[in-house]
């Protein structure tokens, strides 16, 4: 029937029922990644939840959570990103939740809580110890604030990367690169 008259609910069950059928645990957990994204783009964030509590790998189900998060925040669904965000064990997937929540305001044009977003973002930055890839992540995010004229959210997050690049203990080289992001 699906296939017939194919809607995005039938398909999504159709791809959930075929992910079940995949006999490595590692490559259905892969597979139900790929569908949560596809659930919550289809704005069924309930169905993606349901498919995480099908994942067996741990770090499996944290990414899924921060990938819940972050299209979550590209839908524009910033209240639910918010509480998705909150429930996410990892500081370093926090973060990124958190960064694409202030990119959503940003583009939405909701400045003054891109900026209250910003300071969440670096507040997580000063807890994570690998500086040469927070320098970066918080640099993109520093352009792509910019690129959305949330300017002020753009100079308190450049301004915190370049303090982590240079206060961070790590090797001249290291420095370096991080200096040049």
């Amino acid at each position: 029937e699906c296939f017939a008259a194919p809607t995005v609910s039938c398909l999504l069950a159709e791809a959930e029922q075929s992910t079940k059928a995949i006999a490595d645990q590692k490559f259905r957990d892969w597979a139900f990644g790929d569908l949560v994204i596809a659930q919550v783009r289809a704005g069924r964030p309930r169905a993606a939840l349901d498919i995480v509590g099908r994942i067996d790998d741990p770090r499996l189900i944290i990414t899924a959570l921060r990938n819940i998060a972050q299209t979550q925040a590209k839908r524009g669904d910033l209240k639910e990103s918010r509480a998705m965000t909150e429930i996410i064990p990892d500081i370093w997937n926090q973060f990124e939740a958190k960064a694409s929540i202030a990119r959503a305001e940003a583009v939405l044009g909701f400045h003054d809580q891109a900026n209250r977003t910003a300071a969440d973002v670096v507040a997580l930055s000063i807890k994570m110890d690998r500086p040469n890839r927070t320098v970066a992540s918080l640099s993109n995010l520093s352009k792509e604030l910019r690129k959305a004229s949330s300017d002020e959210a753009a100079d308190y997050i450049l301004n915190a990367a370049l303090k982590i690049a240079r206060q961070a203990e790590m090797s001249p080289g290291k420095r370096k690169a991080s200096l040049s992001a």
